[in-house]
C-alpha cells in the first residue's frame, strides 16, 4: 500500500507540474500569447512607419515638380506674367492642425515563472493529494474490522 501511495505521489507530482509548466512556465502558454500580442503591435507600428516612409517620398517627388512651385509662389503671393490677381479684405488665418505625435507604445512580455516555483508549487498539490488519501484510506477502515482491533487489545489488558 504504500509502494501504491509513493506511485500516485509521483504521479500527482509530474501531472500538476506539466501542467502549471506548460500554462506558466517560461515556454508556456501565457508567454506565448503575451509574444503574440507584441508582434501584433509591432507589426502594426512597422505598417505604420512603412506608410509613413511611402508618404514623405510622394511629397518628395511633388516637392521636384515645376506645378508644386507654381503652386507654392501663388500662395505666397506671387504671380505669373499675365495673370489676374484678386486681393481679399480678410486676412490670412493660419489654420494650426493637429500635431502628428504619437505616443510609443510600451510594450510588455510575461517571462515565465521559474521552474523552481513551479516544482513546488507541484510538490505541494501532490503532498495535499497524499494526505487526503491517507486520511481517507484510514477512515475507509470498515468498523467490524476496527470493533476487533479493539477486542483484541481489550483482551491482551492485564487485569
Amino acid at each position: 500500500m504504500a509502494i501504491k501511495k509513493l506511485f500516485l505521489f509521483l504521479i500527482v507530482f509530474l501531472v500538476v507540474f506539466t501542467v502549471l509548466f506548460s500554462v506558466f512556465g517560461r515556454s508556456g502558454w501565457l508567454v506565448n500569447r503575451s509574444l503574440e500580442a507584441s508582434l501584433e503591435i509591432l507589426v502594426r507600428q512597422e505598417e505604420e512607419k512603412r506608410l509613413e516612409v511611402e508618404a514623405l517620398r510622394q511629397r518628395r517627388q511633388a516637392l521636384e515638380s515645376q506645378s508644386y512651385a507654381d503652386d507654392v509662389a501663388l500662395s505666397l503671393g506671387y504671380n505669373r506674367q499675365g495673370d489676374v490677381v484678386y486681393y481679399f479684405q480678410e486676412p490670412d488665418v493660419i489654420e494650426m492642425t493637429p500635431s502628428s505625435e504619437k505616443e510609443e507604445v510600451k510594450i510588455t512580455v510575461y517571462e515565465g515563472t521559474d521552474t523552481w516555483i513551479l516544482a513546488l508549487c507541484a510538490l505541494g498539490a501532490a503532498v495535499v493529494v497524499s494526505l487526503l488519501v491517507a486520511i481517507v484510506s484510514n477512515r475507509s477502515h470498515h468498523p467490524s474490522q476496527l470493533k476487533e482491533k479493539q477486542r483484541d487489545e481489550y483482551e491482551n489488558l492485564s487485569w
